[in-house]
């Protein structure tokens, strides 16, 4: 299952902040890549939805992955019916996301989640920009 394979990365999740606004930041951009080839396999929505209760860490303070996954999937699908939303959203999230720890950190994520189901092109294409604007230092 997907979460047992991000598992690890996502257990020092809070080692690198407590920022709700950041941790929000990164579940936008997960769900940016799951859906980024238009095409959602069950298994990665499965654990999108099960990462809370897997990932209990992330929940300790303001932040409730459970309560933010349905307002972050629906952001997500709102910019990807927009032309350039996925991208402005994208940019958005990752300016978000200031500890340059959980940036490095949010590509392995991305990286994790997108090889679940065998990456296709427009996932390769969707980890080329997020490992780019990630890699540059928060503005």
């Amino acid at each position: 299952m997907l979460l047992d394979r991000i598992h690890p990365h996502f257990k020092k999740a809070t080692e690198h902040t407590d920022d709700p606004d950041q941790h929000a930041a990164v579940v936008e951009v997960l769900v940016l890549a799951v859906l980024a080839d238009h095409t959602v396999d069950a298994s990665e929505l499965d654990a999108l939805d099960e990462f809370d209760a897997n990932h209990a860490d992330w929940d300790e303070g303001p932040f409730s992955i459970q309560q933010y996954l349905p307002v972050a999937t629906a952001r997500v699908r709102s910019a990807m019916d927009e032309e350039g939303g996925a991208d402005r959203l994208l940019k958005d999230a990752v300016s978000r996301i200031t500890s340059p720890s959980l940036r490095e950190a949010t590509v392995g994520y991305c990286e994790e989640i997108l090889r679940i189901d065998g990456l296709t092109d427009a996932e390769r294409e969707f980890l080329r920009q997020a490992t780019q604007q990630l890699s540059f230092p928060a503005s």
